[in-house]
């Protein structure tokens, strides 16, 4: 799938302690890719989880350097202050990037 420019793009921070930092979509969009920033020193540097948008909700590993895509579902889309999931480093704190998408 080519996804063209992001049409917004912001950093955030995530760390394995308390609770896991909400993934907010910014704009009206059908998918968001999170990642570690690359401009971090020694990139990639941490692993980290995946939630959903429910709390509790099952988590999935990612390896440092991957990205994660949420992705809108069948002719659906995110609203701009959604919550749409969760995100957690396994241990340590980071920079990450979020990219967002209309099409």
């Amino acid at each position: 799938m080519s996804r063209g420019a992001a049409q917004y793009t912001t950093t955030f921070t995530v760390n394995a302690i308390g609770d896991p930092e909400p993934v907010i979509a910014h704009t009206d969009c059908i998918e968001i890719i999170i990642k570690e920033d690359p401009t971090v020193a020694g990139w990639p540097t941490l692993d980290y989880l995946v939630t959903g948008s429910v709390p509790g909700s099952s988590a999935i590993g990612c390896p440092a350097g991957t990205e994660y895509a949420f992705r809108a579902s069948w002719q659906q889309h995110f609203a701009a202050g959604e919550i749409v999931g969760h995100v957690a480093t396994v241990s340590g704190s980071t920079t990450f990037q979020q990219k967002e998408f209309r099409k």
